[in-house]
């Protein structure tokens, strides 16, 4: 008799959400996106299927066996695809940590992107449930972090370079572009006057980034980029 999977839709097994967890893979791990991933992403297919099966008696065993041989993912960042009841409350904190600091690198993103389109996030008068940027002419204001990311991904612009813009901040290139991202970002300004910027404390600044001043846009961002060399 086989054993019994607990199965919904959109790949959740034994409260495990692979598809979303691969998806994550992609957005964030080089390996994991473009056409030479197809190896590197059956492997890790294989260990979770090998983890369901003989890694899944007791809470934090599924998740643990993972980030023993993902050891660039931390506990947290896996624990965030699967159920709390597969988790220990040691677990689950760890989760919930991970979670935040993956809501708060969106909401990063999302601020990131309206530089891009030409407003300034205004930290003194913004909470979570208001949130206002400054332009050169206007003023706009979101309900909230789910409004500005229904704006961001809803708005047309007339440039389709801004909507590249905006998709490049947001981390949502297909990945063929992701891998080459700082390639095309450079060429795009090439010519231009670009300039280091720095934003919050002149001493201890709270993000760096290298701006096109000749177009506003936001080249790289260093509270959401590094660079590392090609392999």
């Amino acid at each position: 008799m086989k054993d019994a999977k607990t199965t919904t839709n959109k790949g959740i097994v034994k409260g495990f959400n692979e598809s979303a967890f691969m998806e994550y893979l992609e957005r964030h791990y080089a390996g994991f996106a473009g056409p030479d991933s197809g190896y590197l992403k059956s492997l890790v297919s294989n260990l979770i299927a090998y983890a369901h099966q003989w890694e899944q008696v007791s809470k934090d065993q599924f998740v643990g066996f993972l980030e023993e041989l993902l050891p660039e993912l931390t506990f947290g960042e896996i624990a965030m695809f699967i159920d709390d009841g597969c988790l220990t409350k040691d677990g689950i904190s760890k989760k919930e940590a991970a979670l935040q600091d993956h809501e708060d690198e969106k909401h990063t993103r999302m601020i990131t992107a309206m530089r891009a389109v030409g407003y300034t996030y205004d930290i003194l008068e913004s909470r979570d449930d208001y949130l206002r940027f400054f332009g050169e002419a206007h003023v706009v204001r979101f309900a909230g972090w789910d409004d500005l990311s229904d704006w961001l991904h809803g708005v047309v612009f007339d440039d389709p370079d801004v909507r590249k813009a905006v998709d490049r901040a947001l981390g949502e290139l297909p990945p063929e572009q992701n891998n080459r991202m700082l390639w095309d970002a450079l060429l795009a300004h090439r010519g231009h006057r670009v300039e280091i910027v720095t934003y919050g404390d002149p001493d201890e600044p709270a993000d760096v980034c290298l701006e096109d001043m000749d177009t506003n846009e936001v080249i790289l961002d260093a509270e959401l980029y590094t660079l590392a060399a090609r392999c």
